[in-house]
């Protein structure tokens, strides 16, 4: 009885130990940071009051925000788009560089497309 006992504990120990083995010959693939701008963004769209200020045109906020959470003299350029790519409202510079995209859909209920757009030199 003790016997039989043994000799799942025992294959279950030399399973466990391959399967660690076997884990840890893989390769791990390497996973980069994305960019500065697409990082500010996505942080900035996940403050409601950043999308509240978005759909009400307010300007002065978002820059406290973008400000905020930059290094002093950092350059960004920060826009607002409607569902027909009409710009609504910018803050900052254009500068050269890729830009971060995002799309919302809309806020409280109601659809009103706008497309916001972020470059970021630090």
């Amino acid at each position: 009885m003790y016997t039989l006992d043994a000799l799942v504990s025992l294959t279950i120990l030399i399973l466990a130990l391959t399967v660690c083995l076997s884990l840890s010959s893989v390769g791990l693939t390497e996973v980069r940071a994305p960019t500065s701008a697409e990082r500010v963004l996505g942080e900035l769209l996940l403050r409601y009051e950043i999308q509240l200020a978005i759909y009400e045109n307010d300007a002065e906020t978002i820059r406290a925000y973008i400000e905020s959470m930059l290094p002093k003299g950092s350059e960004y350029y920060f826009a607002v788009f409607d569902e027909y790519w009409n710009k609504l409202f910018e803050i900052g510079k254009d500068i050269e560089g890729l830009s971060a995209i995002a799309q919302l859909v809309g806020i409280n209920g109601t659809i009103r497309v706008r497309y916001v757009v972020l470059k970021v030199r630090i």
